[in-house]
C-alpha cells in the first residue's frame, strides 16, 4: 500500500511540476511529497518485461519510459502508460526535445517524431555491439549528444548527421562507456572500471581526471556530481572537488543551495546540509514505507493480527530468491535485516525463505525457514541465531561433504495449540522436527516419508490433527500426498498417535504429480490443492483407512443431460482459503484466482491480471482477512489486496457488535452498504423506521450488503432505515441504524 512499484530503482527524474519519477524493476511510481502512487505496464512478456530502465519528461508534459517490451506514454491527464512504440524493445534511455522522442538501445539511436521511426548506428555494421547507446543529453545549441559502447556521439537535428568522438581509444584500458555530462564547453564520461574523462569540445583534447566506476555522471546548476560505490564527488566550474563518503551506495543526488538529496537505498531519500567540511544529517527523510522486494512466496496473520511474508519457493529449478523477511502491521512495512546476516551464518547464502512464524508470546520474536541454512530466529527485525546442523537436531540432506552447512533444507513452520513450534527438514530421514515452547527439540520419525525431498507446509485443524503436503511426484518414488497425524489430544506424547500418509487421492492410481495444499472449511470438509485441480475429503476419519473417502467436486452442466464436469478440472491449484461466508478463494499456477461457493458447485468470481488488476495470473499464496474481509493475492509480480464481501461470524448476535459504514450515506453514493457483526448466514432485514419491510437477504459470513434499493430494484426514499438480523434458528436477534440522504 503506498509502495514502490518494485524494490529497485533504475532511474529517477523531477518533473516540471516539482514530482518524483522513479522507474523500478517492476513499473514507475510517482512521489508528490505526500504519497506514492504507482503504474505497471501489460503484464505479459518475460521476467524484464516491467524492468524500465530510463524516464524522461517531455514538452507536452507527458512521461516516457523504455523498457523491456517498448516505449510507454503517460500523458498528462491520463491514469495509466500507453505502450506507443512495442518494436522497439529493450531501450536503455531516452530523451524528448523539440517533440522529438530519442531512443537508445543496443541497436544504436533511434528517432521518432510522432510518426516515423529513424536508426543511426556508429559500429562498423548494423547488429555490432558498438551500436548500443547508454545515455543521451542535449546541449546548450540543441545537439543531441549520444554514448555508445566507446564513443561519444553528436547529432545534429538541423542536418540529420552527427559524428563520432572516440574515447575508447585514449584509455590506458579499452572499457564501455556508461553515462556522461555537459558542462559549459566540456564533457565528462563514466566508464565501466576505467575511470572518469574530461573531453573538449573545442580542440578534442581528453585527458583522465579520475579512476574506479562511476555509474552516475550529471550536471546540475554550477555542479558536476558524480556518484560511486563509496559516496558521491561534486565538481564545481572552478575544478575544485569534495568527495563525501558514505555507508550506502549513491545512485542518485541532486542539491538545492547547500541542501542535498541523496537516495539511500533501503534508507529513503535523505536530506543532507553541506557546512562547508562535512555532511550533516536533516529530520527531512523520505522512507518508502513499502516491501523491499515483490516476492510473497508465503502469507500469514500471526495471533497479534501481523501480516507475515516470506519471499522466496522450494529452489525446484535453482532459482535463488533473495532472503526476504517482512511483516506489514498499522499501515507499517517493516523489512527484516539482511545485510548482516551472511558473515553470523558462516557465509551460507540467504534466499528463498519458504515460511515465517511468529512466536505466540512474543510480538517481536520471528522465525523463518529456508532451503539451505535451517532455521533463522529474528527478534525486533533484527538475525540473533541460526539453529542449523552443528547446534541443533536438523540435518543436511549432504552431512558427509565439505558443504554440508548449505544443505539444511527448512519449511513449513507452524506452532501448534501448546505453543511448539513445528517444522520441516526435508530429505533427511527424520522429516518432522519440533522446537518446543521450552526451547528443547522434539522430533517425529516417519518411515514412510524418510527422505522425502519436498514437504512444504503444515496445518493444524480443528480436531487438533497435524497435517503436512508433499509437494511433487519424483522419478525416484517418492509421492505428492498428505501426511495426516492424529495425536489423540497429546501433542508430548506420540505412543498413541495414528499416523498415515496418502497418496491415492483418485483411488486406486497415484497419478497427483503436485500437491500444493490443505485446508479445512467451517463444515469440516478438507480441501486439498493439486495439480489436477482441488480434492475434498468429507469424512477426514476415512483418512486412517485403506480407502479414504477422497473426491472430486462435479459441477452439473445443467444443459439437459446429466453431464458435469470436474470443478476447476487440470488447474494447478496453488493455495486454498476459506473467508467468513465458507466460500473458497483459490490460487492456481497460471490461471489467476478463483472464488468458489460453498458446495463448490458455482464460480462466484474468476480474476485474471485481463479483466482485473490482479497483478499475475500465477498466484502462489491467498490470504483472507476475517475481520475485515480483505484478500490478499501473493503473484510472482507482487501482493495485492481485494476487500470482499465476507468477514468471520460472531458466535452470537448482538446490537454493540453490528456496524454499519457508510453512515451516513450521502448523495451520490454508488456502492454498497455494508454491515457486519452477524452470525454465520443470519437472516437480514431492512425495515423504515415504521417497520415496512423493502429488502431481505442472508449474510455472508458476518457481512450483510445493501445496494440502497428494495428487493424490486427502485432507489429507497431518504430516511432512516434499520437493518435487523437473526440468527440461522430465528431465535436471536439484533438491529443497527443507517441514515440515507438523497
Amino acid at each position: 500500500e503506498n509502495g514502490l512499484a518494485g524494490e529497485s530503482v533504475s532511474s529517477l527524474i523531477f518533473d516540471s511540476q516539482h514530482r518524483v519519477w522513479m522507474g523500478t524493476n517492476n513499473g514507475v511510481s510517482m512521489y508528490n511529497g505526500k504519497r506514492i502512487v504507482s503504474f505497471r505496464f501489460s503484464r505479459g512478456g518475460g521476467s524484464d518485461s516491467n524492468y524500465v530502465f530510463d524516464l524522461c519528461e517531455g514538452d507536452n508534459h507527458s512521461i516516457y519510459a523504455v523498457s523491456g517490451q517498448g516505449v510507454f506514454e503517460l500523458r498528462q491527464d491520463d491514469n495509466q502508460f500507453r505502450l506507443i512504440l512495442p518494436d522497439l524493445p529493450k531501450a536503455e534511455a531516452v530523451l524528448a526535445y523539440n517533440g522529438v522522442l530519442y531512443l537508445g538501445n543496443r541497436e544504436g539511436l533511434y528517432i521518432y517524431n510522432g510518426k516515423q521511426l529513424k536508426r543511426i548506428f556508429v559500429g562498423p555494421t548494423p547488429m555490432a555491439i558498438e551500436n548500443g547507446v547508454r545515455d543521451i543529453k542535449v546541449d546548450g545549441k540543441g545537439n543531441i549528444w549520444f554514448a555508445s559502447r566507446y564513443m561519444l556521439n553528436c547529432y545534429t537535428p538541423s542536418t540529420g548527421k552527427y559524428k563520432s568522438y572516440s574515447v575508447a581509444r585514449h584509455m590506458p584500458e579499452r572499457a564501455a562507456l556508461s553515462k556522461f555530462a555537459i558542462s559549459g564547453d566540456r564533457f565528462y564520461v563514466g566508464t565501466k572500471n576505467n575511470g572518469l574523462y574530461s573531453i573538449d569540445e573545442a580542440d578534442g583534447t581528453m585527458k583522465r581526471i579520475w579512476g574506479g566506476y562511476f555509474p552516475l555522471v550529471n550536471s546540475e546548476g554550477d555542479y558536476l556530481l558524480l556518484c560511486n560505490n563509496d559516496g558521491f564527488t561534486t565538481m564545481t566550474a572552478q575544478r575544485q572537488y569534495h568527495h563525501f563518503a558514505l555507508k550506502n551506495s549513491t545512485p542518485w543526488v541532486s542539491h538545492s543551495g547547500n541542501n542535498w538529496w541523496l537516495c539511500m537505498g533501503m534508507d529513503g531519500m535523505v536530506k543532507m546540509t553541506d557546512d562547508g567540511q562535512e555532511f550533516l544529517p536533516q529530520q527531512d527523510t523520505v522512507q518508502i514505507n513499502s516491501p523491499i522486494r515483490n516476492l510473497c512466496y508465503f502469507l500469514r496473520y500471526s495471533t497479534s493480527g501481523k501480516l507475515l511474508v516470506g519471499g522466496g519457493k522450494h529452489n525446484y529449478d535453482n532459482i535463488r530468491f533473495p532472503g526476504t523477511v517482512m511483516t506489514y502491521e498499522n499501515g507499517i512495512w517493516t523489512n527484516f535485516s539482511e545485510d548482516s546476516i551472511a558473515p553470523l551464518i558462516h557465509n551460507i547464502g540467504y534466499f528463498n525463505v519458504t515460511s515465517v512464524e511468529e512466536d505466540p508470546n512474543d510480538a517481536n520474536h520471528h522465525y523463518a525457514t529456508n532451503t539451505g541454512g535451517g532455521l533463522l530466529e529474528f527478534r525486533n527485525g533484527q538475525f540473533v541465531h541460526l539453529h542449523d546442523c552443528y547446534n541443533s537436531p536438523l540435518k543436511s540432506i549432504l552431512p558427509n561433504s565439505k558443504n554440508v552447512k548449505y544443505y539444511v533444507r527448512t519449511s513449513g513452520l507452524a506452532f501448534d495449540p501448546d505453543k511448539n513450534l513445528w517444522m520441516i527438514n526435508n530429505e533427511v530421514d527424520t522429516i518432522i522436527r519440533i522446537l518446543r515452547h521450552d526451547g528443547t527439540w522434539d522430533k517425529y520419525y516417519i518411515p514412510a516419508i524418510a527422505q522425502y525431498p519436498t514437504f512444504d507446509k503444515i496445518y493444524f485443524d480443528s480436531r487438533g490433527w497435524t497435517w503436512a503436503t508433499h509437494r511433487r511426484k519424483t522419478a525416484q518414488g517418492h509421492h505428492a500426498g498428505l501426511l495426516c497425524i492424529n495425536n489423540q489430544g497429546t501433542y508430548d506424547n506420540h505412543d498413541d498417535d495414528d499416523v498415515t500418509f496418502q497418496y491415492r487421492l483418485d483411488g486406486t492410481e497415484d497419478n497427483i504429480n503436485e500437491l500444493y495444499d490443505i485446508v479445512e472449511d467451517k463444515e469440516g470438509v478438507m480441501w486439498i490443492g493439486t495439480s489436477m485441480g482441488p480434492f475434498v475429503l468429507r469424512n477426514p476419519e476415512t483418512i486412517f483407512e485403506n480407502k479414504p473417502s477422497f473426491e472430486r467436486i462435479v459441477v452439473p452442466r445443467n444443459d439437459g443431460t446429466q453431464y458435469g464436469d470436474y470443478l476447476l478440472d487440470g488447474v494447478t491449484v496453488t493455495d486454498i482459503e476459506v473467508d467468513g461466508g465458507n466460500r473458497k478463494w483459490i490460487a492456481t499456477a497460471g490461471a489467476g484466482v478463483y472464488l468458489i461457493s460453498p458446495d463448490g458447485l458455482t464460480i462466484i468470481k474468476h480474476f485474471t491480471r485481463e479483466n482485473s488488476p490482479l497483478l499475475s495470473n500465477v498466484v502462489s499464496s491467498i490470504l483472507v482477512n476475517g475481520e475485515t474481509g480483505e484478500v490478499l493475492f501473493g503473484t510472482d509480480a507482487g501482493l495485492i489486496g481485494y476487500y470482499a464481501d465476507a468477514t468471520e461470524p460472531e458466535e452470537t448476535l448482538s446490537d454493540n457488535r453490528l456496524k454499519v459504514y457508510p453512515n451516513p450515506v450521502r448523495p451520490g453514493f454508488q456502492g454498497n452498504i455494508t454491515a457486519t457483526g452477524f452470525t454465520y448466514n443470519s437472516d437480514v432485514k431492512v425495515t423504515t423506521a415504521g417497520g415496512q419491510l423493502v429488502y431481505k437477504g442472508t449474510s455472508v459470513g458476518g457481512t450483510f450488503t445493501w445496494n440502497g434499493r428494495t428487493n424490486s430494484g427502485k432507489n429507497v426514499a431518504p430516511g432512516v432505515y434499520y437493518i435487523i438480523g437473526s440468527d440461522e434458528n430465528g431465535k436471536k436477534g439484533a438491529s443497527i441504524k443507517v441514515l440515507i440522504m438523497r
